[in-house]
């Protein structure tokens, strides 16, 4: 699981100077000593290769998989766009953003536990999956499609920037007949 410890049992593993995950990123070394070594998972690794190096050039490789979070359910399944939305599943943790109908994207998501994430789904979010972006860029979709209604307020879309005082100022979005 990305950013947490990994084992490695072998020999002559005293002589490793770095380890390195797919996607060119190097794990920290925590405990090593001659059969085996602790390595810590960088947050942005990616299943694949595990490259273990020494000062005299030579290299073993190994594969690894990295833990994927799941997503079990979601709550609730209808839901007004700009409501709270409890997603639930395991290693949740590893999400750092969400992304609903309409390619609408909830980033910077810290769960509120490695079970479950509470966020407010986007005003101008769209019936659809919900998908789970990880810290390595991995996603992960649900099984089943959020509907969502649209809520009854303005939503600007695009603004344009900048202008001066008696200049117009043109906005676009959606609903503004209701300003």
């Amino acid at each position: 699981k990305n950013g947490t410890n990994l084992k490695i049992e072998g020999t002559n593993l005293d002589l490793v100077t770095t380890i390195i995950f797919d996607g060119d990123k190097e794990g920290t070394i925590t405990v090593q000593s001659a059969t085996s070594i602790t390595v810590t998972v960088p947050m942005d690794a990616k299943s694949g290769a595990v490259v273990l190096n020494t000062n005299s050039g030579k290299t073993a490789t190994t594969n690894v998989n990295m833990v994927l979070p799941t997503l079990s359910s979601f709550s609730p399944t209808t839901l007004m766009a700009g409501a709270t939305i409890t997603i639930t599943g395991t290693n949740l943790d590893l999400v750092r953003s969400v992304i609903f109908g309409g390619n609408q994207t909830v980033a910077n998501i810290v769960a509120n536990s490695s079970t479950t994430i509470r966020i407010n789904v986007p005003v101008a979010a769209e019936s659809g999956v919900i998908k789970l972006i990880t810290s390595n860029g991995e996603e992960v979709s649900s099984a089943s499609s959020l509907i969502v209604t649209s809520p009854n307020i303005p939503v600007i879309t695009r603004i344009t920037s900048p202008v001066k005082p008696g200049e117009m100022l043109r906005i676009e979005g959606t609903k503004l007949h209701l300003v």
